[in-house]
């Protein structure tokens, strides 16, 4: 079985919803603001069922990264598709990892500077290089 997205290609201003027509992103908008006007938080395009909170970050990442893709099938083995939460990419669970440890290097540096300890460098350094993968991670979806 092919694998099913949602993706943005920039190229094309256009986000493709796995079989259903590709839409720009005035058009994911208008789903959007029909749904709200209809009392509704979840919108279906063709086989996708998502949320009006999802399209919106999902626009937002688009427009900020310059790509997007998030599978709604089963061939990602990394994490699974949340229908309110973008995950966009392959190594969604690798992001939230590196991000966790970032946030406890960043703890542990600040625990190392009120000390006088020299770790703060090497603490500092770790996350450092953890939010770089991360920053290249989001920039190229690679």
């Amino acid at each position: 079985m092919a694998c099913r997205q949602i993706t943005y290609s920039a190229e094309a201003s256009k986000f493709g919803f796995g079989e259903f027509p590709s839409m720009t992103f005035e058009e994911v908008g208008s789903h959007i603001g029909a749904a709200l006007a209809a009392g509704k938080e979840i919108v279906d395009l063709g086989a996708v069922r998502v949320t009006v909170n999802y399209l919106t970050t999902m626009m937002r990442f688009a427009r900020k990264n310059g790509w997007f893709n998030d599978s709604f099938d089963l061939c990602v083995g990394d994490h699974d598709f949340d229908m309110n939460k973008p995950t966009p990419g392959f190594k969604w669970n690798e992001i939230v990892t590196l991000r966790a440890s970032i946030r406890e290097a960043r703890v542990n540096a600040r625990k190392a500077a009120a000390a006088n300890h020299s770790d703060e460098q090497y603490w500092t350094g770790e996350a450092d290089k953890a939010a770089a993968r991360v920053t290249e991670y989001l920039r190229t979806g690679e």
